[in-house]
């Protein structure tokens, strides 16, 4: 539940994309790590559970540095990815790219027995499931800087992940009583869960001759998910005859929009009180499609019970005030007031 920013800005990446990105993170770029329990008036509603704010290295030398790795290991199945991550300046210009990228193929196997006992019968259930599973995940992050003036820096950065996980798994499961009674069910099941996400940040800084600060941040935000599952479903009798068989399948599509824009405004009203305000704006789109399909007949026909389509259309409006007051060497006060209205259909 924490917000994490990187120089002051926030991260906007799902969990395992995250971890990623910071983990092909050299340490040697990373100035200091900030934890801030309270958040401020500045910060989302949303973001009660604390910021984690990290500061990069403020590189001067001219040119074109950076690091790269590779890592690799096998279990049952092979691992192995890597990261490279460059940093440039010359002159007025500053920007980075930092790209990384695992593949990850892992079983998940079941095997389960269970044996029930309820008067004079006797029920021995076993279940085996083979899941050889892909995870794979590829980052990047390309963003850069131009000082138009002393007092004026522009940028953009784009930022783009493709999250995979992909299920091939084959369940046998048997039932059988003391009377007699056998079944045999065999699940043929192919899944694959794919995440796309792309991003693109405007932003501004102008710093005045009173040391004030007014900042701007415009973001534009898609996600896309595409779940769709197969299924074939086999019944065999105590003779081994194929007594049943069904095909089915699930399909979600899941696109996610966010358009994100604010201003904040930044002032040292003399050595020990700072004051921020701020105006921000969120637009979002969320479209859920899901439906499951059966094969009847030789036709495909929709089944409405498990099918449904769900949107969502939401605007965030916030404005804040905020300051900070040094009491003593040891000693802050801090104070704050914040207004959002969401709207929601």
């Amino acid at each position: 539940g924490a917000a994490v920013m990187i120089n002051g800005k926030l991260v906007r990446m799902d969990q395992a994309a995250l971890i990623q990105y910071l983990g092909s993170m050299p340490a040697a770029n990373i100035k200091k790590i900030e934890f801030i329990h309270t958040p401020p008036a500045s910060f989302d509603a949303a973001g009660a559970a604390g910021v984690i704010n990290i500061q990069l290295m403020d590189r001067t030398d001219e040119g074109i540095n950076g690091t790269w790795s590779l890592n690799g290991g096998i279990g049952q199945r092979p691992k192995f990815g890597g990261a490279l991550n460059l940093n440039f300046r010359q002159g007025k210009w500053s920007g980075f790219a930092d790209v990384s990228s695992s593949f990850n193929y892992s079983r998940e196997d079941v095997n389960n027995t269970t044996i029930a006992y309820y008067n004079e019968l006797t029920t021995s259930n076993q279940l085996y499931s083979y899941r050889p599973a892909f995870k794979g995940l590829q980052n990047a992050r390309i963003g850069g800087d131009y000082q138009l003036t002393r007092s004026t820096t522009i940028g953009v950065m784009v930022a783009a992940y493709y999250d995979q996980w992909g299920l091939d798994a084959r369940t046998t499961a048997t039932s059988e009583t003391n009377t007699g009674n056998f079944t045999k069910t065999k699940l043929h099941s192919v899944e694959t869960n794919n995440w796309q996400h792309g991003m693109v940040n405007l932003n501004a800084r102008h710093t005045f001759k009173d040391e004030s600060v007014l900042s701007f941040d415009l973001d534009l935000l898609n996600y896309l998910d595409l779940n769709p599952t197969d299924y074939q479903d086999s019944t065999f009798n105590s003779n081994g005859n194929l007594a049943g068989y069904s095909e089915f399948n699930s399909r979600k599509r899941t696109p996610v929009q966010f358009r994100v824009g604010k201003v904040d405004y930044s002032r040292s009203l003399g050595k020990k009180v700072k004051m921020e305000t701020g105006v921000k704006a969120t637009v979002s789109r969320f479209t859920n499609d899901v439906s499951v399909s059966r094969l009847t007949d030789g036709v495909w026909l929709t089944d409405s019970l498990f099918s449904s389509m769900l949107t969502l259309d939401e605007k965030i409006y916030a404005g804040y005030l905020s300051a900070d007051y040094q009491i003593s060497e040891r000693t802050f006060f801090k104070a704050g007031l914040r207004f959002e209205q969401t709207s929601s259909h």
